[in-house]
């Protein structure tokens, strides 16, 4: 069901294109978005694990910096705690 009414509204998109422009450059328009997402997908395919990568590595150093953080604001506490008493 969801295909059909997908396949719809690209049909009335087109026809609509094809009305407001010439067959040709409706066509061509439609290539160059297709050539344009098989070179997102191929950079994807071979930048992807890299990507990912840099981002976990980022992620661990947030991650280890923010508990080297509270571990000091524990011990800070505590030293004021133990001064005001």
């Amino acid at each position: 069901m969801v295909r059909c009414a997908f396949a719809a509204l690209v049909i009335a998109f087109l026809q609509k294109m094809i009305d407001a422009t010439r067959v040709g450059v409706a066509f061509t328009i439609l290539g160059g978005s297709c050539i344009a997402s098989a070179l997102l997908y191929h950079l994807e395919l071979h930048k992807g694990m890299e990507w990912r990568e840099k981002r976990r590595v980022s992620k661990d150093t947030n991650a280890a910096q923010q508990e080297n953080m509270s571990v000091h604001s524990e011990r800070e506490f505590e030293m004021i705690r133990r001064e005001s008493a």
